[in-house]
């Protein structure tokens, strides 16, 4: 089974400009405060339910090794990493899930929302919001795959799976078996 699932995050709304300081008065510059580090193997804390299993694969290292990348949300930078396991049901690959965390960013319904319409824009995919289990939830449907997203605390958690069936239920039992 091949399963493509690309992740983006838009910026908030925010203004793009800013005034330029008056040419006589010099400001100092202060660099924010540095982010936290994101913690890779999170995703380990991740569970699932019956009949499904997540399952490290070393031969997968897109999956097994976390990757950092650095979008820019209200003027300032955030360091963000993706981590992510297979998921199994009776020993098949079924499906994949994918940790994304945003370093010190504090996760909002706007980022959420910005997240997932980032993730589909850049999958070129079109995007459906649902709930699931009372919890807000995207999907995100390519030619290839379909992915869904739920916020997890401050992390997103993508769950994908060859069609949108299958996706729901592989969300479902990831929010049900992390409730």
């Amino acid at each position: 089974m091949a399963l493509l699932i690309v992740a983006g995050c838009a910026n908030s709304t925010s203004p793009t400009g800013s005034p330029e300081p008056s040419s006589t008065s010099a400001r100092p510059s202060t660099p924010p405060p540095p982010l936290a580090s994101p913690t890779p193997r999170a995703v380990a804390a991740l569970k699932i339910g019956d009949p499904y299993v997540l399952v490290d694969n070393p031969k997968n290292r897109s999956l097994t090794e976390a990757f950092s990348f650095r979008f820019d949300a209200d003027g300032r930078q955030v360091e963000s990493s993706m981590s992510g396991r297979e998921i199994r049901q009776d020993g098949k690959l079924v499906g994949l899930v994918l940790l994304l965390e945003f370093g010190d960013l504090k996760m909002t319904p706007a980022i959420f929302d910005a997240a997932a319409h980032g993730a589909a824009d850049s999958a070129k995919g079109q995007i459906a919001f649902s709930t699931i289990l009372g919890k807000r939830v995207a999907f995100v449907t390519t030619t290839d795959a379909t992915f869904g997203l739920v916020s997890h605390g401050d992390t997103i958690v993508m769950v994908g799976g060859p069609t949108g069936t299958d996706a729901k239920a592989l969300l479902t039992s990831v929010i049900q078996a992390n409730a």
